[in-house]
């Protein structure tokens, strides 16, 4: 109001007398004041001018338009599923908040909020302030935990011709059946890599099935394979005949030409991402699983959903795999399967290596072998350096405020330099964030934002780990 004030005035002013003919006194008649900021309003100003003769009067109007109205608008509550790609829902959430109007607005900064972990929920109350008003609007993003039960099996079991396997549904079958559901529902043939490039490999349901004993098929042949990870070259298939310039028989790529192994792949990107192509057909769930760079996972029994104790084990995905998958389309084993096959035909992947795109399709393929549930990280398991693995009995960092509100302070303790991580789990062990310090020592003081959600009085333990051992402490959040 005050702007609007002192350019009222500065407008009064202007009016003058130019010409006060015979001794003449001239003012503004009557009292004055500025239009509301935030209402507006006209005000009409009459100066007038008399002497011994005559008259005169100057009129003129000083309008204030009033700011449009301020309207704060925010999206629908999201509840995802399993299935979609997190990234690209958050993203699209978060460009939803917005407003309209007002007189100099500000708005709450949506720069620091980052995707809550699975099973939580992230609730934003937007604000927007103006001269005149404030008005807010919440909305809330929730992950879905996605701790259903996922059954694959390894390159090496579909290979030996093991009998017994699980599906998903927990129904009995054989990975023989498993293979040979797989090729007869994409309608006999399948091809690995690309054909546009020219650069494929072919699998055909006389691969899988025909011989007389099961075990004598080609597939226990092809499989387990291995060797190093890379671009097919040419099109190519089991049965290819010798002379033929792209036939394995040929060249000895992607299958072994000769000696103990001979039709055995030698190409372990292919291998595996022939693996997972069955692996997605005995449990179609699979392809809506959500990737992260660090998760764990349980034994289950077959049907069944529930953790067997003494089963945990953790599994790494390379980030780049992560961050180029989350820029194409979303970080899902749906679109691992489709990256694979990039990498096989030649298709350009940017700057991933096959062996990081190997590595991912490889994880996926034994995380959940013979069926496992994705369970949370467990705290007491994350170990810095290979020769670290017991808690230390002092401790070695001091943490602050308690309670804790936008920052965390901590403060090493330790007398010694070090490489330190610096990991954030909630009450149930889940893994939150993480900070590496490659520079630690004592007395150095880390201030961390959290970028996951929290409410009042909520409980979260704190790790550091360096070369000589670990240190967890409690924390609680303030309002």
């Amino acid at each position: 109001q005050a702007g609007v004030d002192a350019a009222f005035n500065a407008w009064l002013a202007q009016f003058q007398t130019v010409n006060d003919g015979c001794s003449g006194t001239g003012g503004l008649q009557g009292q004055y004041a500025a239009p509301s900021l935030c209402e507006g309003g006209v005000v009409n100003v009459s100066y007038r001018i008399a002497d011994n003769c005559t008259s005169d009067t100057a009129s003129a109007t000083f309008t204030l338009t009033a700011a449009q109205r301020l309207i704060v608008n925010c999206p629908r509550d999201i509840e995802l599923t399993c299935g979609q790609d997190p990234r690209a829902e958050f993203n699209d959430w978060l460009l939803g908040f917005g407003f309209t109007g007002g007189c100099n607005p500000t708005a709450t900064d949506l720069s620091g909020y980052e995707i809550p972990a699975a099973g939580q929920t992230l609730t934003i109350t937007y604000i927007v302030s103006d001269n005149c008003n404030r008005e807010s609007c919440t909305a809330s993003f929730k992950m879905p935990s996605c701790n259903e039960p996922h059954c694959t099996y390894t390159q090496g079991y579909y290979g030996a011709y093991n009998g017994s396997a699980c599906t998903v549904g927990g129904s009995p079958t054989t990975d023989y059946l498993i293979m040979l559901d797989a090729i007869t529902d994409v309608g006999g043939t399948f091809d690995f890599g690309r054909i546009g490039t020219g650069n494929y490999f072919r699998l055909f349901l006389s691969d899988i099935t025909g011989a007389a004993n099961i075990g004598d098929n080609k597939i226990f042949k092809m499989l387990p394979g291995g060797g190093t990870p890379r671009a097919l070259v040419g099109y190519d298939y089991y049965d290819n005949p010798i002379g033929v310039p792209s036939s394995w028989r040929n060249d000895n790529n992607p299958l072994t030409k000769s000696g103990p192994k001979t039709g055995a792949i030698n190409n372990n990107l292919l291998s595996q991402t022939m693996t997972l192509f069955f692996n997605t057909h005995v449990d179609p769930t699979l392809v809506g699983f959500v990737l992260e760079s660090h998760f764990a996972t349980q034994d289950v029994a077959c049907g069944s959903n529930v953790p067997i104790p003494d089963t945990y084990k953790e599994f790494s995905i390379p980030n780049s795999v992560i961050n180029y998958l989350t820029s194409n389309g979303g970080a899902t084993v749906g679109n691992l399967f489709n990256l694979a096959n990039d990498a096989l035909g030649g298709v350009n992947i940017g700057g991933l290596s096959h062996a990081d795109v190997n590595k991912a399709v490889d994880v996926i393929n034994n995380a959940f072998d013979q069926c496992r549930i994705r369970v949370p990280l467990q705290t007491s398991t994350f170990v810095y350096s290979s020769a670290v693995s017991s808690p230390l009995v002092e401790p070695i960092f001091t943490v602050y405020p308690v309670p804790f509100r936008d920052v965390i302070n901590i403060k090493y303790d330790f007398d010694y330099s070090s490489k330190a991580r610096i990991d954030i789990y909630d009450s149930k062990g889940m893994l939150l964030m993480s900070q590496d310090d490659n520079n630690a020592y004592l007395n150095k003081e880390i201030s961390i934002t959290p970028r996951f959600n929290r409410g009042e009085q909520q409980l979260f333990f704190i790790r550091v780990t360096t070369d000589r051992g670990m240190s967890t402490k409690k924390v609680i959040s303030d309002k």
